[in-house]
């Protein structure tokens, strides 16, 4: 999935670089403002230019996921125990490497360079399986054929700042910056043992990033971004990745239907004021989306 990861950010490099290079011949195709008269000032109104493209002020996708593949290896440990066992949590413990969600993703140009962007999710996944060897998770051990109920659930929550630094008729590119923030909750729990464990966090992420919009034509939009996060700070330890990539039709005046690819990478571990390890996990998935975006 790294190499997958490596392939969706160099295809955003070579794509933003032909959207320059159309956006130079644009330019140069572009009539001269007459002598006299002011260029037209952007505001907040949305941005239409002669040729039909428009670049809307506020827009509310409401859209479906289909998450295949996911990977999940989580290890938890003790105070008490020491190490806990490297859990992969599909093979392991037959929780979902498949998921279908909905997904709410929002838009507000509130200038003609500036802008916010919103994402909201869940995944929610859950599995039952009889180990097949001894699993310490925490300060629980579960032993060797126990029956194992397992849930993962991850909200979402995504918010960022979008700068367009070259901001064309028919493309923009720019960098953004944000929080995705995760509340990652999991529990065990082997009914017939009376056993049971969870572990829960909250992760809020600066992110940084880049991204890309191109007008193929007054109704068809091409859109890519990539956002990065990289700490090793005392006790933190992680790296993330979030690449999508979306085309977007618009049907209707104020509806447009579209598909898109979204991929994630996650890598991450905590450390307790000792140097001991409290928790690491490493997780990724790539996502097939189809989305309504409401004008």
């Amino acid at each position: 999935m790294a190499y997958a990861s490596a392939g969706l950010v160099l295809l955003l490099c070579l794509w933003l670089g032909a959207c320059r290079a159309a956006g130079s011949e644009l330019r140069a195709h572009s009539p001269e403002v007459p002598a006299g008269a002011s260029a037209p000032r952007s505001g907040p109104a949305p941005r239409t230019t002669d040729a039909g493209y428009e670049w809307k002020r506020f827009s509310l996708s409401l859209g479906a996921q289909l998450i295949a593949d996911m990977n999940t290896t989580l290890r938890v440990d003790s105070p008490t125990l020491g190490v806990g066992t490297e859990v992969d949590l599909e093979d392991d413990l037959g929780v979902d490497d498949t998921l279908f969600l909905g997904r709410v993703d929002a838009e507000w140009r509130f200038a003609s360079r500036h802008a916010l962007d919103f994402s909201l999710f869940k995944l929610g996944r859950e599995g039952t399986r009889v180990i097949d060897r001894d699993l310490q998770i925490g300060d629980v051990v579960f032993p060797l054929n126990a029956e194992v109920e397992s849930e993962a659930d991850q909200l979402v929550v995504k918010l960022a700042y979008r700068y367009s630094f070259l901001n064309r008729e028919r493309w923009h590119l720019g960098a953004s910056f944000g929080a995705h923030t995760m509340d990652w909750s999991t529990r065990w729990e082997s009914g017939g043992l009376a056993l049971e464990e969870d572990y829960d966090v909250l992760v809020p992420l600066p992110v940084l990033g880049l991204f890309g919009s191109w007008a193929v034509t007054p109704r068809l939009y091409l859109s890519a971004s990539s956002e990065f996060f990289g700490l090793e700070y005392e006790e933190y330890d992680g790296f993330l990745n979030n690449t999508r990539l979306a085309l977007e039709h618009r049907t209707f005046e104020h509806l447009g239907l579209g598909l898109g690819l979204d991929y994630f990478l996650m890598n991450a571990s905590v450390e307790s004021e000792g140097g001991n390890l409290l928790a690491e996990v490493e997780y990724d998935y790539l996502g097939l989306m189809g989305f309504v975006r409401l004008f």
